[in-house]
């Protein structure tokens, strides 16, 4: 069996993301094909069928008229590609991508989740920031664990007859959604006296932030429209392999907090942080809600 990768994931250089995802899965499958391959696995993305409402299917998608970025429209191009190949074909559409569910150990960039994350570490953990603004409505974030996203692929893999599509997700019903989250990461390292939430990013009052806060909420932007849009994934497959005894970690709010909770021992920076601000962060934050929940 014959094994290569290639991909690009700059959400809107569109150069790139042509030559990475589309150009160069191309090549491999004119490979492919002059090796007469058993099966050609591709890994897409949840988010490949663009902006829809509804539960989104384990299908090719139609063209959208939306998407959240230019590395969605690309994914969702290739796979296409892979179809029309005439290859026996799997096409693995992993949702946001976190930590070991085990130990919360965490081997990838820093996308998704670890952006804001990240974002936090380098903008809000340099100074006390008495009163924090938030994008959190209660719309459930599409996870899933490294250790779920390898093992389902490799189940699928083995598993599933050719020519399908299985979406890699785990159980709506157990996923946070994104209040909880920062809900849980405020408490354990951030700890404002006050704190704003509200349901969209077009409502925060951005004058009357700080420039840090300005520039965590412009870095993670992308991820934060993303996230508070209601996604609803098809599972048929994962649920038929399930079935027949996969054991398939799904993400939890208490799973999340261990590779939350992992990132923050890892960080030096917020580590410092918080010895620094002892006495500020002691107390519990008054919340104020912002909008109706959606």
């Amino acid at each position: 069996m014959y094994k290569r990768q290639a991909g690009c994931v700059d959400y809107f250089h569109q150069s790139n993301l042509s030559d990475g995802n589309v150009e160069l899965t191309r090549a491999f499958l004119d490979l492919g094909q002059e090796l007469r391959v058993e099966r050609f696995a591709f890994v897409s993305t949840a988010f490949s069928s663009g902006y829809r409402d509804g539960v989104i299917a384990e299908e090719l998608h139609e063209e959208s008229d939306s998407d959240p970025t230019d590395y969605t429209r690309s994914k969702r191009q290739v796979e296409r590609l892979v179809a029309r190949s005439g290859l026996p074909y799997l096409i693995a559409r992993p949702s946001v991508v976190i930590g070991d569910s085990r130990d919360g150990r965490y081997r990838g960039k820093r996308y998704g989740v670890y952006q804001l994350w990240t974002a936090n570490e380098k903008f809000l953990c340099n100074d006390y920031i008495r009163e924090f603004y938030a994008v959190a409505p209660r719309t459930r974030i599409p996870l899933i664990h490294q250790d779920a996203f390898r093992s389902g692929f490799l189940e699928a893999f083995r598993s599933l007859p050719p020519d399908r599509v299985i979406h890699l997700i785990s159980r709506e019903e157990t996923l946070p959604n994104v209040r909880e989250l920062w809900d849980s990461m405020l408490a354990a390292c951030n700890r404002p006296q006050i704190i704003h939430y509200y349901q969209r990013l077009d409502d925060v009052p951005m004058e009357r932030l700080s420039r840090r806060q300005q520039m965590w909420l412009e870095v993670t932007g992308v991820n934060l429209d993303i996230s508070t849009r209601g996604w609803s994934f098809a599972r048929g497959n994962l649920e038929a392999l399930c079935a027949q005894g996969f054991m398939f970690p799904d993400v939890t709010i208490e799973s999340i907090s261990i590779c939350q909770n992992r990132f923050i021992a890892e960080s030096a920076r917020m580590q410092e942080f918080m010895r620094r601000f002892a006495n500020e962060r002691s107390g519990e934050p008054t919340v104020i809600e912002h909008g109706e929940p959606e």
